[in-house]
């Protein structure tokens, strides 16, 4: 399994902008994004917000996985 980083290419009120996620595959990742039927325990990304940047995550050093500051 590998780490991915998720983030929306644009975000509004009350939608995810970004998350972290264990997946298989770069395809699986995206695909567990856009599953709607995950929202109560993952993030959901709608289809306004594409194009997905997904990142693979080295586990191989120390340091923050993700941080997101969203202004209000």
């Amino acid at each position: 399994m590998n780490v991915y980083l998720i983030e929306a290419s644009q975000c509004d009120w009350d939608e995810f902008d970004s998350c972290v996620v264990v997946a298989a595959n770069e395809r699986a990742a995206r695909a567990m994004a856009m599953d709607s039927a995950l929202t109560e325990d993952n993030c959901y990304f709608a289809e306004h917000q594409l194009p997905l940047k997904v990142t693979k995550i080295e586990l191989d050093k120390h340091g923050i996985i993700h941080s997101s500051f969203n202004a209000g």
